[in-house]
């Protein structure tokens, strides 16, 4: 019953769904769903971020594609195929919500699995040269603001008690 439920969320009733208003609730509640099931669902961890990989992925969206309001405020700009930033994050506190279940050695794999690709985009701002980041600035910032949002999400499921994750921690944030 339990492996229906979570095909539903994840495939084209759910978060893969065309509607986005279904892909927002459908972000939303499975967050809340894995963390009423967590002891059940944690050994599906691994599997469930490889099957929502591509959905979250922090991608980069040039200036040029983001129109300039008149009130200075940025509006939301979604890629196609790709989630809102709001249902992205669900994704990754829900994932994190799971890893936080597993046991200390296969936690911390799995934490590294999960922070690669926002620290990826960081170290690879942070290595870019000046011209590349001139050239696009508020592209740039808004790609390194996302991909640290999806970290500062995932470290909210983490507490004191999960201290043998700390050296996963510092080498994702080294780069900020």
């Amino acid at each position: 019953y339990g492996q229906r439920v979570l095909e539903a969320f994840v495939g084209r009733q759910g978060i893969r769904a065309a509607d986005p208003r279904v892909v927002t609730r459908a972000c939303f509640m499975f967050s809340r769903f894995l963390k009423l099931v967590r002891k059940q669902v944690a050994p599906f961890a691994v599997q469930l971020h490889e099957a929502l990989k591509d959905l979250m992925a922090v991608q980069y969206i040039p200036s040029s594609l983001v129109p300039q309001q008149a009130d200075g405020s940025l509006p939301r700009v979604v890629l196609k195929g790709a989630l809102r930033a709001e249902d992205q994050q669900c994704l990754y506190e829900a994932v994190a919500s799971l890893v936080v279940a597993l046991p200390p050695e296969q936690m911390r794999p799995a934490l590294q699995t999960l922070l690669r690709v926002p620290a990826d985009n960081l170290a690879e701002l942070v290595a870019a040269p000046p011209s590349r980041l001139g050239a696009d600035a508020r592209g740039y910032a808004g790609w390194a603001a996302r991909s640290i949002e999806a970290i500062a999400t995932v470290s909210k499921a983490f507490s004191s008690q999960h201290a043998c994750t700390a050296p996963d921690w510092e080498g994702a944030l080294v780069v900020v």
